[in-house]
């Protein structure tokens, strides 16, 4: 199964595993062609952060594709500039760009597929074009200033004017820098052509970044950091991550789960604020430092931040709001892979810069340097800036039973806070009997009748926002409510699918449980046609044009079950329907 926020990623990832490629294939494919379609929340010239369950040797692995400052920029070099803190936007924030040394590196080390055919995709439709969704589109409408300061930007994005739904656009540089990184791998990024167009872009715009920072990036391996949960495991992305934060917060709250909901949030509320501080002034990047957070995940650590709240009175806590943007891709095989894939420009087309001549818009994670001599996160060459991207899985007896991903800054621990108490304190549980039933918003099976109903879903849509999550599980006869199952990934802001060999016949349903009316919703109130809706859905192969999928991975419901011959409503959908109505 793959979830993403958009139809076409999401479908490109689903053919990878059609054709014999497992979860880290699939991953790579659909974020490839989510820096094309969806280019506000992320792209080529961003950072990406994975954590990936290999079942062969039953380890979970993160992997950190972020990339740091230009060696010659400092603290010091920024100051003398005018700023008394770090610039949001423009050239200064850039540092170099982890994504496709990323897919290179996570791919050599357990797929089974090459950049020349998974990134195929991603190059047609750069270079065949697109439809502008409502959300792309609405992106650029709030973006237009920033771009329209980049001529670049605006060659590249507003020619015809302003992107409107429905609109075609094409990215034919960007399809030729993917061309380049098929036919040379990630030294097509790195060095040479690209490489020198992003210098001598960022150059007189005050970035003193050169080709050999660029050569020199590498991606890092290392151990997930983890607590136990439940009688599971909850495993985080390290720092510069800061993904522990979650962590943090689920661990302070793991003997409150039988607050009332009003209550739990407050808690919550209270230990996210706490769990900011310490990112704030420890997490960085741990090849510049020796100071560990282990300290902070240790069970008396996490009672002393429990002790902390006031469970009648709100702390005060003032921040600037963060805007960040992002794409999540979760993706699980038949093998039992897990790939839990995070990545992002930072906030909306990033520093709003474009690399002349590649159709790559570079990131702003450099933002999050700090200009103070004393601070854990001071600007310094080549050091990596702190990273909201949180991958995160929930292991139980030493596999995958959940694994997640959210979007949007400072809100993906809270989210990530909010699901996994869903999971566990609320009474929802995986299992295999649950993925019989998909919506748009998740999965819904059979309810247990330990809190009330109404609370379950509220938390349930609550928590949903901005999420993408996979689940995996051993077999379970206890009725659950759960958002997704074994081998199945699902988004409530995107799209979810499964291949044809793992077939489920679910209905589109809508929020009140009946069939999708004639315009389906998608993702975040865009709406398609049906008839718009299946073309997106039966899409020529990129590939191989003469190709088309044997069945329809969305939008099944009324078709699939005349095509089997059986009456509308008959059995799963009938049942599913059902179940909402009560």
């Amino acid at each position: 199964m793959v979830a993403s926020p958009h139809a076409l990623a999401t479908a490109a990832g689903v053919d990878v595993l059609r054709r014999g490629g497992n979860a880290v294939d699939a991953a790579i494919a659909t974020n490839a062609v989510l820096a094309v379609v969806f280019p506000a929340s992320n792209g080529i010239g961003g950072d990406a952060l994975w954590l990936v369950y290999e079942p062969k040797t039953h380890e979970t692995i993160a992997y950190n594709g972020s990339g740091g400052a230009a060696a010659a920029l400092d603290a010091d070099s920024v100051r003398e500039r005018g700023y008394a803190t770090m610039p949001k936007f423009g050239a200064l924030t850039v540092t170099v760009p982890g994504c496709v040394r990323s897919w290179e590196d996570v791919a050599a080390a357990h797929g089974t597929r090459g950049l020349d055919e998974l990134l195929a995709p991603a190059e047609a439709y750069a270079r065949a074009g697109y439809v502008v969704t409502d959300v792309v589109a609405q992106t650029f409408a709030v973006n237009e200033a920033l771009l329209r300061d980049d001529a670049a930007a605006v060659e590249l994005f507003f020619a015809r004017g302003l992107p409107q739904p429905g609109d075609v656009l094409h990215n034919v540089p960007l399809a030729d820098s993917l061309a380049a990184i098929r036919r040379d791998g990630a030294r097509a990024f790195y060095s040479g052509r690209i490489a020198a167009a992003i210098c001598s872009t960022l150059a007189p715009l005050g970035n003193p970044m050169t080709p050999d920072d660029l050569a020199r990036h590498v991606t890092d391996r290392a151990t997930p950091l983890a607590i136990p949960w439940h009688g599971c495991e909850l495993v985080a992305h390290p720092p510069n991550s800061q993904a522990a934060v979650a962590l943090m917060v689920l661990g302070a709250l793991a003997n409150d789960g039988a607050a009332s909901d009003l209550d739990w949030t407050h808690l919550a509320i209270e230990a996210i604020k706490d769990a900011f501080v310490a990112r704030d002034t420890r997490f960085t990047d741990p090849r510049t430092t020796r100071d560990s957070i282990a300290d902070i995940l240790t069970p008396a650590a996490l009672a002393a931040a429990r002790a902390r709240i006031d469970p009648a009175r709100a702390r005060t806590r003032r921040s600037p709001v963060d805007r960040g943007g992002t794409i999540a891709v979760v993706a699980v095989d038949n093998d039992g892979r897990a790939v839990s894939l995070i990545e992002s420009l930072y906030t909306s087309f990033g520093s709003g810069v474009v690399a002349r001549g590649t159709g790559i818009v570079l990131h702003n994670r450099g933002a999050y340097f700090r200009l103070e001599d004393d601070h854990p996160g001071v600007l310094t060459g080549g050091k990596r800036p702190l990273h909201t991207l949180s991958p995160g899985m929930l292991l139980c007896g030493g596999e995958p039973e959940f694994v997640y991903g959210a979007m949007g800054g400072d809100g993906q621990p809270q989210r990530t806070c909010s699901s996994c108490t869903t999971s566990t304190n609320a009474g929802c549980r995986c299992s295999r009997r649950s993925m019989r039933r998909v919506s748009s918003t998740g999965a819904i099976a059979k309810r247990r009748s330990r809190i009330p109903y109404a609370s379950k879903r509220a938390s349930i849509r609550a928590s949903s926002r901005g999420f993408a999550s996979a689940a995996t599980s051993s077999t379970s006869s206890a009725p659950t409510i759960v958002r997704s199952g074994t081998r199945m990934a699902s988004s409530s802001i995107g799209n979810a699918a499964r291949s044809p060999a793992e077939p489920t016949r679910a209905p589109i349903l809508s929020r009140s449980g009946t069939r999708a009316p004639e315009r389906l919703r998608t993702q975040r109130g865009e709406h398609l046609s049906r008839r718009r809706y299946r073309a997106v859905q039966e899409h020529t192969d990129p590939i191989d044009p003469s190709r088309r999928p044997k069945t329809q991975q969305h939008g099944r419901g009324v078709d699939a079950e005349r095509e089997r011959g059986l009456p509308p409503g008959h059995g799963r959908n009938r049942d599913a329907r059902e179940h909402h109505e009560r």
